[in-house]
């Protein structure tokens, strides 16, 4: 067993660690950093060390079987650490907030939120948001049949964003479902919201991974944080208040605040980014759209059956995920890859990559919905695509996510065609989540 500073990886510096390469030589960019960790990838192999900083210090896994022993050694309160900016402001108001909330919370009081709004979540309880959620795309369709598409739409995402931000905010702020056109203003709270979200999980990154100045004084991008919690706070609370989220009685006000803030800031940006990068695959593969037009359903109840609909989307998020992987502080010291590496360690899986590897999927830059069918399945490691996570700690919005963009998926199929004109290949910037550097520009055919 080899000892944890062999473990390869890019050289740190006094104070800064690899800052240096990322903010001085560019060789690495947190905005692109898919493109970092292959390289990294490349030039050390498939476990690579890294301190960003002197309390910093990251082990980037690619190999499936150590991310599966990441995942089978987390512990009963899987940690991770992750949004500390945002931990710190929460906790900075005590008013509002009895801790930093799911995303950065550990330990026995992450179990305990966890474990208090995890029903809310439940498969019997999403189900009965079907009817509403299929009520939005059918009024997204109606909008789009109301507008000349024949020389194409220059950027679609704006439309994807409005119709599932609705969709988390008729969840989680009981909000109606035919208010969809007033979303369109600036000045509305959904775009207001859309804009926190964003400028939030844009700056949660920076903070995460450079010096932690902000723990000291108020830096810009944790001002950006600030602001945008301030935003997502204010509407949490008035929809408490109003009694539009509904909560047991048992639960505490401050961790129903904090839970709808979560699930508004984690939801939004998610779920639009998703679908678009679906899009696109499609605009590049018509005769899989009209596959998925044969598979269609009428009526919402059938989303159980939508199979192919469901191959298609994990073959997306296998190219596209949400992230480029999750983290967790090793609870124990464990061995990975031949190198003993000691417990408070923070691992991360490079999912993203992993599923782009030849020896992992045959054909891996082609979309190909297929390769999900169950009996193909069995050919690739259950690991490599965990696009919500694993364990204990996946997304607990998960099934919420699913529908509204699989819903979304088959309404928008049965209606319209897609074609790519936009410029060059839709790549991603990674913005703590991985968000399109492009616009969506489709020409959409209108189908009887």
């Amino acid at each position: 067993i080899k000892p944890f500073k062999d473990i390869p990886g890019p050289k740190a510096l006094p104070f800064i660690g690899t800052l240096h390469h990322y903010f001085i030589t560019k060789k690495y960019s947190f905005e692109e950093l898919h493109k970092s960790c292959l390289s990294k990838y490349n030039e050390f192999g498939p476990i690579v060390r890294e301190q960003f900083a002197p309390d910093n210090v990251a082990v980037w896994l690619f190999n499936p079987e150590d991310i599966q022993k990441m995942y089978e050694t987390e512990g009963k309160c899987p940690a991770r650490r992750s949004h500390l900016a945002l931990e710190k402001y929460r906790l900075d108001h005590p008013e509002s907030y009895n801790n930093g909330g799911l995303l950065p919370t550990n330990g026995p009081e992450w179990l305990r939120i966890r474990q208090a709004f995890q029903p809310l979540l439940k498969p019997q309880k999403v189900e009965m948001f079907l009817g509403q959620n299929q009520g939005l795309c059918d009024d997204f369709i109606a909008m789009i049949r109301d507008k000349d598409t024949s020389l194409g739409i220059p950027d679609f995402f704006g439309g994807v964003e409005k119709v599932l931000s609705r969709a988390h905010r008729v969840v989680f702020l009981n909000e109606r479902i035919d208010a969809i056109v007033q979303d369109l203003s600036p000045n509305s709270t959904a775009h207001r919201l859309m804009e926190a979200a964003m400028n939030t999980n844009e700056n949660v990154l920076k903070t995460d991974n450079g010096l932690p100045l902000w723990r000291w004084f108020d830096t810009k991008a944790y001002k950006s944080i600030c602001e945008g919690q301030a935003m997502i706070e204010s509407v949490a609370t008035e929809a408490i208040q109003r009694g539009s989220f509904q909560y047991e009685e048992h639960l505490d006000k401050k961790d129903a605040i904090s839970f709808v803030a979560d699930m508004l800031l984690a939801g939004i940006d998610t779920t639009s980014y998703t679908m678009s990068f679906l899009l696109y695959h499609l605009s590049r593969n018509p005769s899989i759209q009209d596959q998925l037009a044969q598979n269609r359903f009428d009526d919402p109840s059938g989303l159980k059956k939508y199979t192919y609909g469901k191959w298609v989307l994990q073959e997306s998020l296998r190219l596209n995920p949400i992230s480029i992987g999750n983290a967790r502080i090793l609870p124990t010291d464990e061995v990975f890859s031949g190198y003993h590496i000691p417990a408070g360690t923070c691992l991360i899986s490079q999912n993203l990559i992993a599923s782009r590897l030849d020896q992992n999927f045959d054909a891996p830059d082609e979309f190909r919905p297929e390769r999900w069918e169950r009996s193909n399945r069995k050919r690739y490691h259950p690991y490599l695509s965990l696009p919500f996570g694993f364990g204990k700690r996946m997304c607990i919005g998960r099934r919420l996510a699913e529908q509204g963009t699989l819903l979304l998926l088959n309404s928008l199929m049965t209606n319209f065609r897609f074609e790519w004109i936009g410029q060059g290949e839709l790549g991603f910037q990674t913005k703590l989540i991985n968000k399109p550097d492009r616009p969506l520009a489709f020409k959409l055919t209108h189908l009887n």
